[in-house]
């Protein structure tokens, strides 16, 4: 069942789906919290140095995410939705130290911005599998195309933006406030923007996300 399963498992299951989606293998990373393709020497996002041009890298970065989301979501031993996502928050609010999140968050307290998301709700969830943390080192490249996939300790069933959010937040950071369109050019859709608001805070509340600006 959903939430019952062991990290490994997890791990396991979304390497034998990746697998079958694109008919090649994904083995375990050595610690067991990421996939890496067999055979394949991928490079984290972030490191153009080593993957070449720039938007190359933001395309090749859009799409394996866009695969994640494409997975089927039956069967998948996740948890499920906005009230695990609500469960989880709530279990970590006091590790959260709003003084160290950015503007304007950093001017409530953690209970009030807690308070916040709640009544943010959407009525609308567009479920699919969430790597949790797709940060640009979190997503391993070669030659353009996915190569696996590191920290998938969070990995769910969630509305993508949970992802979106995270996602835009490393390529602005490290590319800049443009990069966002060639990202959202190459995922194959715009983000809903209240939705990426209501999971951008949801990153921030996360008190295992490491803060990110906007």
């Amino acid at each position: 069942m959903p939430g019952n399963s062991s990290s490994i498992d997890r791990v396991s299951w979304i390497a034998g789906a990746l697998g079958a989606e694109t008919g090649g293998a994904f083995d375990l990373t050595e610690d067991g919290t990421g996939v890496q393709k067999a055979d394949v020497a991928g490079h984290p996002a972030d490191r153009v140095d080593l993957l070449g041009e720039i938007q190359a890298v933001i395309e090749g970065f859009a799409r394996a995410l866009a695969r994640i989301h494409s997975l089927p979501t039956e069967q998948a031993p996740l948890d499920v939705g906005w009230t695990a996502l609500h469960l989880d928050i709530e279990h970590q609010l006091d590790q959260l130290d709003p003084k160290e999140l950015p503007d304007p968050y950093s001017r409530y307290g953690a209970r009030e911005l807690f308070g916040i998301w709640t009544a943010g709700r959407p009525s609308v969830e567009d479920l699919v599998v969430c790597h949790g943390n797709p940060q640009l080192e979190n997503v391993l490249l070669h030659q353009g195309t996915l190569a696996g996939f590191r920290d998938l300790t969070q990995l769910r069933i969630a509305d993508r933006h949970l992802d979106l959010a995270i996602a835009h937040a490393s390529i602005h950071r490290r590319f800049g406030g443009d990069a966002s369109f060639i990202f959202y050019d190459a995922y194959g859709t715009d983000p809903d923007l209240i939705r990426l608001d209501h999971y951008t805070l949801a990153t921030h509340l996360l008190a295992n996300q490491p803060p990110s600006s906007s």
